[in-house]
């Protein structure tokens, strides 16, 4: 009995650690532009891209880091530009960090850092951005301007060129009658 006791108390400390997390998410910063928001999230040890994931639904966008815990919990402190919300819950495999933001994402991106910060770049429309740009920019205000260059033959030497010589660049026979075409055009010049 006393064995089975002893072993008991054994596999209930193993199994604790076992599942126990390694690694402590201790802060985020959150950055909001017009096009996107940046937030970085700032842990004590490097966190494996591999134990990050990411995903976003309406209006929420959600990080969790397996194997970590949060350690912030006051999420609060990060309601500013288009964070309206945040919610931060511990499980007893990760963490999981839930931003509520102000206008829809299109895409985002996790970037793999080497030092003790993961980023997650949240880009919002693109629809969104023309609009903003379109209110900004009116068709009539934009005049192009005429210059005295006119295409003819000889000025359009180097671009003929550049085109054949990069059209089989494999190939030094193409290369080489693309670079002579585009030095045509300063021999002509002459």
């Amino acid at each position: 009995m006393k064995n089975i006791t002893i072993i008991a108390l054994f596999l209930v400390l193993f199994s604790s650690n076992l599942f126990a997390q390694n690694n402590a998410i201790q802060s985020m910063k959150v950055s909001s532009k017009e096009n996107g928001t940046v937030i970085e999230v700032f842990s004590e040890k490097n966190i494996p891209l591999e134990n990050v994931s990411a995903w976003y639904s309406n209006d929420w966008f959600y990080l969790t880091f397996f194997d970590s815990s949060i350690d912030f919990e006051n999420g609060q402190d990060f309601l500013k530009g288009d964070i309206k919300d945040i919610e931060i819950q511990n499980n007893d495999e990760s963490g999981q960090i839930a931003v509520k933001l102000a206008k829809n994402i299109e895409s985002f991106d996790i970037l793999d850092s080497s030092r003790l910060t993961t980023s997650f770049l949240l880009r919002y429309s693109q629809e969104a951005s023309k609009k903003i740009i379109s209110k900004n920019v009116d068709d009539e205000d934009i005049e192009i301007a005429s210059s005295s260059w006119k295409p003819s033959g000889s000025n359009m030497l180097p671009i003929l060129g550049a085109i054949i010589a990069l059209s089989d660049i494999s190939n030094p026979n193409t290369f080489v009658l693309g670079s002579i075409t585009a030095l045509l055009h300063f021999v002509l010049k002459l």
